[in-house]
């Protein structure tokens, strides 16, 4: 593998040198991959293409605190909608008690009405 001019590209994010260098390669059609390694894997010409679609290290970083700090937002949501939702209930039995006592009636759904004969 290593015969002729010979490139050798290193990172400490494995998926930065193929990055760089499929995109050279892309670039330049003189200049070929022919593998690469990580660690102790041999990876072919397909492997280090495969590692150069992958995100950074980075942009995995920023995901995964992406990931969680929505479900803490989400959380805070939920926590504040039932105190929201209780009061409204509260409004409404006040503002149904004021009506009730300045004579009116309160409204209630069709399918609670009380008919009289």
């Amino acid at each position: 593998m290593l015969k002729g001019p010979t490139l050798i590209a290193y990172s400490h994010d494995p998926v930065a040198a193929p990055k760089v260098a499929a995109a050279f390669a892309k670039d330049h059609e003189k200049f070929v991959i022919l593998g690469g390694a990580m660690g102790a894997t041999a990876l072919n010409p397909d492997g280090v293409k495969s590692l150069a679609t992958m995100p950074s290290l980075d942009e995995l970083r920023a995901k995964l605190v992406g990931l969680i700090q929505a479900p803490a937002t989400k959380l805070a949501q939920l926590s504040t909608a039932p105190a929201a939702k209780l009061a409204r209930v509260f409004r409404g039995l006040r503002q149904s008690r004021r009506g009730l006592n300045q004579g009116l009636h309160p409204i209630r759904p069709k399918n609670q009405i009380r008919r009289t004969n």
